[in-house]
C-alpha cells in the first residue's frame, strides 16, 4: 500500500510511471415517435379503439480507448498496460424505423379481443413483422379468464453488434486436470493439445485469458410467448383477489456467450476424430497451459420455459386505517437450454432448480419457487409497511465434460 507518510523522493518516483488511462466512448441517439389513438366505429358490444404509430431511431457508438489499452493481435492479444484492461477500438450505427398498431374490439359485453403488429425495418439485419392476439371473457362480474400470444422479436443492441473485443480473467476449471491415456504420450482429446496424459497435468493457475465482446454477425432473437389465466374476484370476500396465469415462452437464437467452462467441457466431450467446433475457440502453449480463449457473444442459445405466476390481493379501509396484504409467487416448471454453435446443438440443459454461473453460460439463479409479500398500514400521514421475499433452495453446478450438471 502507499502511504503519504513516504519519502517524497518515492512518491515523485511513483507518480513518474503512473498512467493516465483515459478511454473515449460516445454513445447517441436520434429519435422520432409520433401516437395516434381514438375510437373507430361501434361493433358488438361497443365501440371499436386503435392505436397506431411511426417510430425511428438511429444509435451510433464510437469507443476510443488509450493506446496502451489497444489489444494486438499479433502479440497474443496483449497490451501495453495490465491485461484486463485490453480493449479494442470499435464504432458502428443501427437505423431502425417502425410502424405499429393494435386494436380493441368488444365482440359481446363480457368479451373483448384484442390485436396488435409491428413492423420494423432494421439497417444491420432486414425487415420483420410480428404480432399479438389477445383474449378476455368475463362469465361473471367475479371472474375474469384471459390469454395471450405474441411473438417475439428482440435485435441485438448497437453495443451486441459493436462492443469491441476485451480481455476477460474468467475462473476455470481445466477437464485435462490429471487426465491418463493407455501408453501416456501427448493426449489425443482435441481439448488437451500438448498435454501429457500421464496424470501428471495440472493448471497451475485458476484464472484463464478470455476475449470477448460485439459480434457484427449477429441475428435478432426470435420465439413466441403463451400465457393462459384468470382473476377470480369473490363477492362473498370484499377486498380480496387471486390471479392465477400458465406461461411458456420459446427463444430461439438467444444471444449470449458460450461460457468459458462450456467452451472447455463441451470441447473435451468431443473426439479426436469428431471434434467440437468450439475446440477452434481456444488454444495451449507447449506446457499445455491454456493460453488464450475466445467467447464473444453470438446466437448460442435455444430456450424453453415455462411456469406458473400466482396472486392474492387484500385491502380493507377500517376506523384504525387501511391495511394492505399481497402475496406474488412464480414457480418455474422448466427451464431447459440448447447450446448452438454454427446452427449444430452441442448441448442440453435442464437449468430449473440449478444455479448454474456466466462461466457455464448460464444466468445465475433458477430456482424453481419464488415469492414476494407484502403487509402495509397506513392512517393519516403515518404509513408502515414489511416487505418480505422468499428464493428456493437450488443446486450449484456446473458444467461437467459429460454434459451433466453436477453438484
Amino acid at each position: 500500500a502507499f502511504s503519504m507518510s513516504a519519502p517524497a523522493s518515492a512518491r515523485a518516483a511513483l507518480q513518474a510511471i503512473s498512467l493516465d488511462v483515459l478511454h473515449r466512448s460516445v454513445e447517441t441517439q436520434k429519435s422520432f415517435q409520433a401516437n395516434f389513438a381514438g375510437d373507430l366505429f361501434e361493433f358488438g358490444a361497443g365501440t371499436v379503439q386503435a392505436a397506431v404509430g411511426v417510430e425511428y431511431r438511429k444509435n451510433f457508438l464510437n469507443f476510443d480507448p488509450y493506446d496502451g489499452a489497444v489489444i494486438d493481435p499479433n502479440a497474443g492479444y496483449t497490451c501495453g498496460i495490465s491485461s484486463e484492461l485490453c480493449t479494442a477500438p470499435t464504432k458502428g450505427n443501427l437505423t431502425v424505423k417502425e410502424v405499429y398498431g393494435e386494436v380493441l374490439i368488444p365482440v359481446a359485453s363480457n368479451f373483448n379481443v384484442t390485436a396488435g403488429s409491428r413492423r420494423s425495418d432494421y439497417s444491420a439485419f432486414g425487415s420483420t413483422v410480428n404480432s399479438k392476439l389477445g383474449l378476455e371473457w368475463r362469465p361473471s362480474e367475479e371472474v375474469l379468464f384471459r390469454g395471450t400470444y405474441a411473438e417475439v422479436f428482440r435485435a441485438p443492441t448497437i453495443t451486441d453488434l459493436y462492443g469491441g473485443q476485451f480481455a476477460s480473467s474468467d475462473t476455470f476449471a481445466d477437464p485435462c486436470n490429471g487426465i491418463t491415456q493407455p501408453g501416456g504420450g501427448p493426449s489425443t482429446n482435441p481439448a488437451c493439445t500438448n498435454v501429457i496424459a500421464d496424470g501428471s497435468f495440472g493448471q497451475t493457475d485458476t484464472q484463464l485469458n478470455a476475449i470477448k465482446g460485439g459480434n457484427e454477425d449477429l441475428k435478432p432473437e426470435e420465439g413466441s410467448v403463451i400465457t393462459v389465466g384468470m382473476v377470480y374476484e369473490p363477492s362473498w370476500f370484499e377486498g380480496f383477489s387471486t390471479t392465477l396465469d400458465f406461461w411458456n415462452a420459446k427463444l430461439d437464437g438467444a444471444i449470449n456467450p458460450i461460457g468459458s467452462q462450456n467452451i472447455l467441457n463441451i470441447c473435451f466431450n468431443s473426439t479426436a476424430a469428431n471434434p467440437s467446433p468450439l475446440c477452434s475457440l481456444f488454444s495451449r502453449r507447449p506446457s499445455g497451459e491454456i493460453e488464450i480463449l475466445f467467447d464473444r457473444k453470438a446466437n448460442v442459445g435455444k430456450y424453453d420455459t415455462s411456469g406458473v405466476d400466482i396472486g392474492f390481493k387484500y385491502r380493507v379501509d377500517t376506523a384504525y386505517g387501511k391495511f394492505r396484504a399481497s402475496l406474488d409467487a412464480t414457480y418455474l416448471d422448466k427451464f431447459d437450454v440448447d447450446v448452438i454453435f454454427n446452427g449444430t446443438v452441442l448441448q442440453q440443459q435442464q437449468n430449473a432448480g440449478t444455479f448454474l454461473s456466466s462461466a457455464n453460460g448460464g444466468l445465475g439463479n433458477y430456482s424453481q419457487w419464488r415469492a414476494l409479500g407484502n403487509l402495509a398500514w397506513s392512517k393519516g400521514m403515518f404509513d408502515v409497511s414489511w416487505t418480505m421475499r422468499y428464493v428456493d433452495g437450488f443446486t450449484v453446478g456446473s458444467t461437467e465434460p459429460d454434459g451433466t450438471c453436477a453438484n
